[in-house]
Formats: structure tokens, sequence, C-alpha cells
């Protein structure tokens, strides 16, 4: 005997919408034109503007009704859902009509993304936006999406949604519907596990006003303690006008070529450009602006082709770099130095 399938209250709901006629969307199609005969044809004269045959009724402009745009941000993202699957809906009448008309169709089908990856794509941008917005002047600030989805217990809304969608299929098979499009979209309403209201709340209340500036400019400090190895309680070069503090930096040297007897960095040039610009936060932080407006993070030996003589070195305003063969070193002025100093021991302990 083949075993039933138990039907539980909520599929129950669905199989109830299921058996309803659900209203579907009708858009009137726009009246024939008008056939015309004896159609006069005019010279058109160089320079000149053909002007319109009387004879020829003129197309009337077509004024299309005003929509108005939902402002609730779980409102628009349904919108766009909507939106997407009427103009796929349009574009295969349009197909239909073209292959009645000209016996094929010249019109691309349209390729609409999973309902799945157009919510990750809101996400991210919520979370990119959040990262543009509350970032201290002159840096950057990072989120982190597993941050954010953890502390609002959505860290596994994917895989709830995905059961949810496999449950309504079940059911929608026992009501012999053969496609996932007839299944009615009050089953399987991601806003049911997706409150992208609430990760913007959240962003808000956690990166706004001074947290966010806090957060990113705790985030540059421990990417100038990682990068000069502070951590680890490595030496400090003391001189007489401030300091030095090295960070390894393996070189090979060119044996041919343009850059023959230069070096050129095989370490990550991504960890040492993350590292300028945290750098150039500190600058902008601690009013250094002849040093920030040099653009550190943008110079020459952050790019991965950089090649450089021995003991070649940079001159900037309050710092000097100097590069070697196995390690770069970052003399610091005195003034400079001792803002450095007070900047990592305010931020640096906040990781």
């Amino acid at each position: 005997m083949q075993q039933q399938h138990a039907t539980t209250g909520w599929e129950a709901a669905c199989m109830s919408l299921m058996d309803s006629d659900l209203p579907a969307l009708n858009i009137p199609s726009p009246p024939p034109e008008p056939m015309h005969s004896n159609i006069s044809v005019q010279p058109v004269v160089s320079g000149q503007a053909l002007a319109p045959d009387p004879a020829i009724q003129q197309p009337s402009k077509v004024e299309l009704p005003a929509v108005p745009v939902p402002t609730d941000l779980n409102s628009i993202f349904e919108r766009y859902r909507q939106l997407g699957a009427e103009i796929a809906r349009l574009v295969s009448v349009h197909q239909q009509t073209e292959t009645s008309l000209f016996g094929s169709t010249f019109t691309s089908n349209v390729s609409l993304d999973d309902e799945t990856n157009i919510a990750r794509s809101a996400i991210r941008t919520l979370i990119h936006q959040a990262e543009q917005m509350y970032a201290p002047p002159g840096g950057s600030l990072s989120i982190h999406h597993s941050e954010v989805m953890d502390a609002l217990g959505l860290d596994n809304w994917e895989g709830e949604y995905s059961e949810i969608r496999q449950s309504a299929w079940r059911g929608s098979r026992i009501r012999g519907l053969r496609r996932s499009s007839e299944i009615p979209q009050a089953c399987t309403n991601i806003e049911n596990f997706l409150d992208l209201k609430k990760i913007q709340a959240y962003l808000e209340r956690t990166y706004g006003g001074e947290a966010g500036v806090r957060r990113g400019l705790s985030q540059a400090a421990a990417e100038i303690i990682g990068f000069f190895g502070l951590q680890r309680n490595e030496a400090v070069t003391r001189v007489k006008s401030g300091f030095i503090l090295s960070t390894r930096v393996y070189s090979t040297k060119k044996d041919y070529g343009e850059h023959n007897g230069m070096y050129s960095p095989y370490s990550s040039d991504n960890t040492r450009t993350k590292a300028l610009q945290a750098l150039e936060t500190f600058f902008k932080h601690a009013n250094l602006h002849s040093l920030f407006e040099t653009g550190i993070a943008t110079m020459d030996f952050t790019n991965h082709y950089f090649h450089f003589a021995p003991r070649e070195k940079r001159i900037l305003p309050g710092l000097e770099i100097s590069f070697f063969k196995e390690e770069w070193k970052f003399k610091f002025q005195s003034d400079t130095a001792e803002k450095l100093m007070l900047f990592l021991g305010e931020f640096g302990s906040d990781q």
C-alpha cells in the first residue's frame, strides 16, 4: 500500500489557494492602426525637414499611468520581483506575436535571476551602503555579512526558505501542478524568512552616529599593528628625530630587462595597500593634512610591478620610507610618531 503524505496545516492553506482562481494581470492590447491607401510620397529636399502628410493619421502619444513607487524596503523588493515576472510574460507574448506575424521571433528571452540571488544582492547593497555612510572621514569601514545575519538570527534563512519551497512543491504535486511557477506566491513568500527593513535598522542602530566611525578607526589601527608586527612586540627603533617601524616585504632581484639589478616585492601587494590605506585613515584623523594629501595608498610602491633600487627612499612630509630586499622601513618624525602612538593606544585596544 502506498504511504500517504501527511498534510500540514500550512500545506492545507497553500492547497486551498491553489484550488482557487487567482486573478491574472491583463494588460489591454493597443488598438490596431488604421490602414491607408493612396499614400502620397513627397520629395525630400536636402536640409529641409519632411512635413507630415495630412492624409496620414499621426499616431497619438500614449500616456502611461503613473505608478506609485513604494517607499517600504520590503515592498520595493516585492515590486521588483513582480515587475520581473511581468516583463518576462510580456516578452513571451511579444515573441508569440512575432512568430505569428513573421514566422519566427527576433526577441531574446528575458533571464530572470532567482529571488534568492536577488535577496543576496539586496543584502550586500545594504551592507555596502552602510560601509560608505558610516565610515570615518577619509577612511573605510568593513562590515561582515555573517556578523549582521548572525546578530539577527537570519544565518540560516536561505535553508529555511528552500525547505518551505520544497514543501510547497510537494503540495503542488498532490494538486497536479507541473511547474513551480504555478505555486501561489503566498505559499513561498520570501518576506516570511527575510526582512530587509530589519537588516537596515540593525545597520543603522549598530553603526550609526559615532559607532561606525570608531569601528572604522579600530580596524585601521588593527591593520597598522598587523602590518608592522606590533602585536608580536617587535622592536621599535628609536632615533633622535622620531622612531622607525619595519615590516617584512620579501623581494627578488631582477637580472634582465630594463629593471636589471633592481628588486621587486613578491609578497601580497593587497596587504601593503590595505596597510597604507589604514595609515591614510590615521593621517586624516590626526589632522596630518600634508601626509593625507600625498595619497600614499595609491603611490607606485603599492603596485604589483613596483621595482626599486637597494636603499631607495621616498620622502614625504613627516615620513621617510626606505626599501630593502627583505624589509621596508618607515621613519616617522617625532610629531607624527607621537600622534601615531596615541592613535594606536586609543583604537588598537578595541580589537
